[in-house]
């Protein structure tokens, strides 16, 4: 696992913040993901009509992370702040090729 050590903007001071880019999701991200954001995603939609969720709002990532972690044109990366997970992303490799005559 390769980390990076990026910047986010701190909404409240307008400050950079360091944190850290991960080129993988662990089972600690996971673990992080299910004890922060599904809690505070569920309370972000309460009462809200499926045209008012965030897109994201259904996504189970475990269950992304088991499907598609053995597949190597699938890559994860996770970005955390002050001990506090800040998002993740997959990212999928596809390849186009068109013939040139």
């Amino acid at each position: 696992m390769t980390t990076s050590a990026i910047y986010l903007k701190e909404v409240a001071s307008g400050k950079l913040v360091r944190a850290t880019l991960f080129d993988e999701v662990t089972d600690a991200h996971l673990a992080m993901w299910n004890e922060t954001w599904r809690p505070a995603m569920a309370a972000h939609c309460t009462g809200r009509t499926l045209q008012d969720k965030p897109e994201d709002q259904p996504w189970d990532w475990q269950t992304k992370a088991k499907c598609w972690r053995p597949l190597l044109s699938y890559h994860f990366f996770a970005i955390v702040c002050r001990h506090e997970l800040q998002g993740l992303m997959v990212a999928n490799e596809t390849a186009t090729f068109q013939a040139v005559v």
